[in-house]
């Protein structure tokens, strides 16, 4: 299942990973803006397991929301504008 949030002029699409032989799940985050006339894309795999779902959509979310704000120390949005 893929969540998906705006957040700003931003678009954020949870897309978590379930890891093999366990209850355990990665998030996978894409954000999506537009520049212009094209659409740029850019994609997270931040570092942490979940016990499910849902708690692997709702922290990649908050993720994004925090690389979004320039809150993440070594990842950025700027460097793709």
């Amino acid at each position: 299942m893929s969540k998906e949030a705006s957040y700003k002029n931003y678009r954020i699409k949870s897309q978590p990973i379930h890891v093999l032989d366990s209850q355990q799940w990665l998030s996978d985050i894409t954000i999506f803006w537009e520049t212009g006339s094209a659409l740029a894309v850019r994609h997270f795999t931040p570092e942490g397991v979940y016990q499910t779902e849902t708690d692997a959509d709702v922290h990649g979310i908050a993720y994004a929301e925090r690389v979004i704000d320039g809150k993440v120390v070594g990842q950025s949005l700027s460097d793709s504008r």
